[in-house]
Order: C-alpha cells, then structure tokens, then sequence
C-alpha cells in the first residue's frame, strides 16, 4: 500500500464508505461517489480500498461527496495538518466550524470569467450590485448573477447589495483554481503599477528540498498575513481586490519526493 496513506487513515476511510452505504441503503457506491466528485471509478475504488492516493484535490473530492462540510474540514486537519491549517487560517469558518466548499453547479459558474469575477466581488465584504456588474460586463453579467441568484449561490437583500451565502467558501479542484488565476492576469491592470493597488513578483532559482520547502512556507505565511488583514475590521472598505499566487518547479527530475507520481 502506497506510504500516502496510513493504516489508521484507511480505515477511517473505510468506516465512513460504509456509513455512506448504510445512509443510501446500497451495497456498493463506487459509480455514485465517481460521478458526483468527477473523478474515475477506479480512482474512487481504489483510494477507499487503500491501494491507491488520489491527487489531493481527487481526495477532497471523494471525501466532500461522503462527508458534511464540518466533517471533512476535521478529516483534512486530522490527516493533512498543513493543509488543514492553511485552510483554518485562511477562510473564517461558520459557527459549526465549518468551511464551505464549491459544489459542481458553482464550480460550472467559476469556469467562465464572468461567472468567476461576479461571484468573487459578491464574496468580498462589500458585496456587489447589478449597476457594478453590468458596467464591467455589460448584459452578459447581467445574465450570470441572474443564474447564480436563481441557483441559490448568491443573495439579495432589499437594497440591492448582491453578496455571498456562504460566510467563506473553499476551491480545491486546481484547474478551477488555475483557470480563476489566468482571468486574474488577463484583468491585471499595469496602469495600477506604482499605485498600493497593484504588485508585481516573480522569483526564479535551483534549490534543495529544504529550500524548496522554506519557500512554500513563505507563501502560506504570506497567504495567512493577507487573510488576517482581510479580516481586520479596521482595514474593512469598498475596494474590492484580489492577490493570485502559483509555486512550482521547471523540471522534476531532481526532486525525489515520493509523493508525487513519476
């Protein structure tokens, strides 16, 4: 069995497979659980019968289709204690601890950059309205808040501030997060260089697996020093913003990490 996943987690695994079973009333679920995380069935199959790792976000994936919200946030913070911090310092969960995360239905909106940009201003604490939206898009914003209110993902209260449902919501299907990230750089405004309200940085270099990892843990400790601003209710405004970040590497061949996939 693959060093990815400890006996204890398998079983866990297991154990919550066959409550879903019970709570369906079906002898085997495989297709189901496939269908509804679009992943593979031998994916699905192999991963709760512990032969195999997903990628993280397939695991998620499979793991959100057997589990409530609150549920699969303890899952993540008990077998994936980095991930699971990010993810607790990073979003602020609801009063049942939970942190939302997308549905398919959401994840179709987020896949088209009209869909993306309303539902990310809707999400700031500000909120958005019709008048903002179709002065950035025209009628096809107009068309696409109609979709996400009609599709419960968004609100309206009586002023017309259109926002969020959920208090925070989480992505973990990386092409969603990757296609969000490449309409970020094609909205990126260079007019703002030189402004607080643009930024520019790129950084490139060879370095060993301690290295490697100091970095990605600049970026998470970045990730949390933003969220914590966003949070501050003296920094609260009616500037909506967004900050993309990507770390990867040019050439695996060195890399040696036995978790990822040759």
């Amino acid at each position: 069995m693959d060093s990815f996943l400890s006996d204890n987690m398998v079983a866990e695994i297991q154990t919550i497979y066959d409550e879903y079973l019970l709570r369906y009333k079906c002898k085997s679920a495989f297709s189901q659980i496939a269908k509804r995380a679009n992943v593979s069935r031998s994916t699905v199959t192999r991963f709760i019968q512990g032969e195999a790792k997903p990628q993280f976000e397939n695991l998620v994936a499979i793991m959100a289709v057997m589990l409530n919200k609150s549920d699969l946030a303890a899952f993540i913070e008990k077998h994936f204690p980095e991930m699971g911090s990010i993810l607790k310092s990073t979003y602020q969960p609801d009063s049942d601890g939970s942190v939302h995360l997308n549905s398919d239905s959401l994840t179709r909106h987020l896949t088209t950059e009209v869909g993306d940009l309303i539902y990310n201003l809707a999400s700031t604490n500000e909120g958005t309205t019709r008048k903002q939206i179709e002065r950035l898009r025209g009628l096809a914003g107009l068309d696409s808040v109609d979709e996400l209110l009609e599709e419960d993902h968004l609100q309206i209260d009586t002023d017309g501030r259109i926002s969020n449902k959920e208090k925070e919501f989480a992505l973990w299907d990386s092409k969603t997060v990757m296609r969000g990230i490449s309409f970020d750089l094609d909205r990126f405004d260079s007019g703002l260089l030189g402004t607080s309200g643009a930024a520019i940085v790129r950084h490139t270099e060879s370095l060993n697996m301690e290295g490697l990892s100091e970095v990605k843990k600049a970026i998470y400790r970045a990730s949390q020093e933003i969220s914590r601003i966003k949070h501050d209710p003296r920094y609260q405004g009616n500037i909506p913003f967004y900050v993309s970040a990507v770390f990867n590497l040019f050439d695996k061949e060195n890399f040696g990490d036995d978790e990822v996939k040759k």
